[in-house]
């Protein structure tokens, strides 16, 4: 098999920010936590929530556009973009309230129906989250989330390849298998277990993993 580029300057004709989040829909909208979390609009918050994710994040994305996944990482494009969209949304909402009272509690309103139950949703997975956290590997780290495939093998063709990368430049991965069957299949992909299994609000149990480089492992 040939090696797969994921680096955004070389991969010609990426998909774009919102075919990426259509990609994120199509994946995630039927799945456990995204039902409980967004019981409303469900496709329009999963769109939204991935398209600031694309944007504020590293992104690799498989050559044939039908796989992705986004890392976390120290990034100052990464902190002024997300303080840039803070910033806009804050702006656009006061200049509602400036020019159109009415309209401003609609939207008001509207963000507090689509946004009340996944933020209860994260209250009460808080402490699911903080066990998964502890666990996490105490030197720095990279951070692996988001991970989707539209196409049976092209996400572990990803996955390989962003391997490579890490032992490349000494990264430590980690991510957050969804389930047990995940953790078993990024098992397979060199990640080792850091945690029990997790019960997750909506029924799943989450297993925090890690990859280190292959020098790592070697010394």
């Amino acid at each position: 098999m040939a090696l797969i580029r994921l680096r955004a300057s070389s991969i010609p004709r990426r998909p774009g920010c919102l075919a990426l989040s259509g990609l994120a829909v199509r994946a995630f909208v039927d799945q456990p936590q995204s039902r409980m979390q967004w019981p409303l609009a469900r496709r329009f918050c999963l769109r939204a929530l991935v398209l600031i994710s694309v944007l504020t994040s590293d992104v690799r994305v498989h050559p044939d556009g039908s796989a992705f996944c986004l890392l976390s990482r120290p990034s100052l494009r990464r902190d002024v973009l997300a303080a840039t969209l803070l910033l806009g949304g804050l702006a656009t909402l006061v200049g509602l309230v400036v020019a159109a009272p009415i309209l401003f509690w609609v939207v008001v309103a509207t963000l507090l129906v689509l946004v009340v139950p996944s933020l209860r949703l994260s209250i009460v997975a808080n402490r699911a989250h903080t066990v998964l956290a502890q666990s996490s590997p105490a030197k720095p780290y990279v951070g692996v989330h988001t991970v989707t495939s539209v196409r049976r093998g092209a996400g572990r063709e990803l996955m390989v390849e962003l391997g490579r990368e890490a032992d490349a430049k000494s990264w430590t991965l980690v991510l957050d298998a969804a389930n047990e069957r995940l953790a078993d299949y990024y098992a397979g992909l060199g990640y080792s277990r850091r945690c029990p299994p997790v019960l997750m609000p909506w029924g799943e149990r989450a297993v925090r993993m890690s990859r280190i480089p292959t020098m790592d492992q070697e010394g």
